[in-house]
């Protein structure tokens, strides 16, 4: 088993921030305090979100999310523009971590990763 598998199999908090100083940050929190205690907590420009997730739905999450990012590289920068535009992608294990960040510049599946982080929170309930 690799490292990125390791650490997404053992996944207990994940988080994705996205956006910059002129324009703020949305950012989504997937936090594993107990197989019946999944916070999901969502912030972004129009709204905030705070929820919970059903184990059943978090393990299908951290098999998708294995699929977005296993080729992804550590850094994706982008030095020609100057918008500003940053992100990063945290996973914390229980015995690893791994981190991923771009400024400017994406992983080619990008879009279809950020849908698909944004809907997590229309898997889990409102609490």
């Amino acid at each position: 088993m690799n490292y990125l598998q390791k650490t997404i199999d053992e996944m207990v908090e994940f988080t994705l921030c996205i956006g910059s100083l002129d324009c703020g940050y949305d950012c989504i929190n997937i936090k594993k305090k107990s197989s019946s205690n999944i916070k999901v907590n969502v912030v972004d420009k129009k709204s905030d979100y705070l929820g919970s997730m059903t184990e059943e739905d978090f393990e299908k999450f951290k098999k998708k999310l294995f699929k977005y990012v296993k080729n992804w590289k550590l850094t994706y920068n982008n030095i020609d523009v100057l918008d500003g535009i940053k992100w990063s992608v945290d996973i914390v294990g229980t015995t690893t971590n791994i981190s991923f960040s771009g400024c400017n510049k994406y992983p080619l599946n990008w879009r279809s990763f950020f849908r698909f982080a944004k809907g997590s929170k229309l898997t889990s309930t409102i609490k």
